[in-house]
């Protein structure tokens, strides 16, 4: 159920129902209604309730459902003459009144949506008598538009973690302690691999500091943002330290108010990790450009394009570019849990790239995925999170003539992680599993490694 949804059962249980008539409703409608949900889905509900407008011209329960679709929809437009005519058949329907002023700033009728809010406010009784939740987003909504309170202030965050863990596969190395190629002429061989070729475990020590500076949160549907972000990250091995890793960022972000909840962000980044490639690339410095937005006419779906220049330290490679278009979005599931409403929805996204590398011997890389991941809450203070990912690569020239001949290195890598973590006020205790396995038909690339961390933080707002 959205938020709104929520807000409007809320006002419901504060006030009671505005009048008889939606426990007088037309059955015959309300059933019709039902069948068109189950049998053909929402957007046939939808296009069936606009069908029959000028039917249904005095029945408040018609214009509350066509509302509510339109607003989830994100169809403001049409929203909007739905809510002023159910507001004028029900004039103390605070639902339809929050919702209007909603959808006029959405639409970026911010004077209109002022006054839609001060007349709201004259219809409330005492605030104490709100349920929490109508309580923090008319807050919210105060902030916002009402002229005599101030713009929610820029923040700052910062969060300080440190942990422990064990790598399965710190060196990414061979499950086998043999490979098997074939020389020129096809001569088959079987190679006896370098210790450090070989799968080797090691437990390791993390520590990390994230900062946050700016505006974040719903707010940023309704006015422009901006958030800069930094942080950085170090795993330190036991004893394979030539594996230690680093992750350095400073960037910022730029949410644009309005339905389509547009955002770009600029990242810089230095990276050193032993995954990047076979050749083990030490360092990478990384300048990025991302741009997300909801997709016109299909407000459940996002998209993202992202533009990387990346400049490989280790190698004498000209810098490469890489290139990422993806769409993402929810998906709604038929589970009802008790613990939270936050578990009725799968996330995913669905993208694919191409690496274009001057020089480089194997040529560019096509990479392809699809992740979902399923994020709930359990009380108040419990977060748990699980993904899937698959992932597709091919590079475009073959890997080593010498040893695999013409083969063009194709892998498929599966990847599952799963997190908890408990709210403790300002500290979090958190543990996270993540697992992979990668298939190549160069065998010289099969991996399987499990990693498991955990990590106590502290979180300064």
């Amino acid at each position: 159920m959205r938020p709104v949804f929520r807000l409007i059962i809320a006002c419901w249980v504060a006030f009671g129902p505005p009048s008889q008539v939606f426990a007088n409703a037309d059955d015959t409608f309300v059933d019709t209604l039902l069948l068109h949900l189950e049998e053909e889905g929402q957007d046939s509900a939808y296009r069936w309730l606009q069908s029959i407008e000028a039917e249904h011209r005095e029945t408040p329960l018609y214009y509350d459902w066509l509302s509510r679709f339109a607003m989830d929809k994100g169809d403001y437009q049409r929203a909007i003459p739905a809510l002023e005519q159910l507001i004028a058949l029900e004039p103390r329907h605070m639902g339809a009144r929050l919702d209007l002023v909603l959808a006029l700033q959405l639409e970026g009728r911010s004077i209109e949506a002022r006054r839609a809010l001060q007349a709201l406010h004259r219809l409330l009784p005492d605030r104490t008598v709100l349920p929490d939740q109508a309580r923090r987003q008319l807050a919210e909504l105060d902030k916002l538009l009402q002229p005599d309170v101030a713009a929610e202030p820029n923040r700052f965050s910062a969060l300080v973690s440190a942990g422990v863990g064990h790598d399965s596969n710190a060196n990414r190395g061979s499950d086998d302690d043999t490979l098997k190629v074939n020389l020129p002429g096809g001569i088959p061989i079987e190679l006896i691999l370098a210790p450090e070729s070989i799968k080797t475990a090691d437990e390791f020590a993390e520590a990390a500091l994230y900062l946050e500076y700016g505006k974040r949160g719903n707010g940023c549907r309704f006015e422009h943002c901006r958030q800069w972000l930094a942080g950085a990250m170090t795993r330190r091995y036991t004893h394979l330290d030539e594996y230690d890793q680093r992750h350095l960022y400073l960037g910022t972000r730029k949410s644009f108010a309005g339905r389509y909840q547009r955002e770009y962000s600029v990242m810089v980044q230095n990276l050193v990790s032993s995954k990047l490639e076979f050749d083990r690339v030490d360092e990478q410095n990384i300048l990025g450009f991302e741009y997300r937005q909801l997709l016109p006419g299909l407000p459940r779906l996002g998209g993202v394009i992202k533009a990387d220049l990346i400049d490989e330290k280790a190698n004498d490679n000209p810098v490469s570019t890489m290139a990422t278009l993806g769409v993402n979005g929810n998906l709604a599931i038929g589970l009802n849990p008790d613990f939270r409403k936050s578990g009725r929805r799968i996330l995913w996204e669905a993208a694919g790239s191409w690496h274009h590398r001057p020089d480089y011997f194997a040529g560019d890389t096509r990479r392809l995925w699809l992740a979902v991941n399923y994020p709930l809450l359990v009380g108040e203070e419990w977060y748990f999170n699980v993904g899937l990912t698959y992932r597709w690569r091919s590079d475009e020239e073959p890997f080593s003539r010498g040893f695999f001949g013409d083969t063009v290195r194709k892998d498929n890598e599966w990847l599952f992680s799963a997190q908890a973590q408990r709210s403790l006020g300002s500290w979090l205790l958190s543990s996270r599993l993540h697992y992979e396995e990668t298939g190549s038909n160069i065998p010289l690339f099969d991996v399987s490694r499990l990693q498991w961390t955990l990590s106590v933080a502290y979180q300064v707002w």
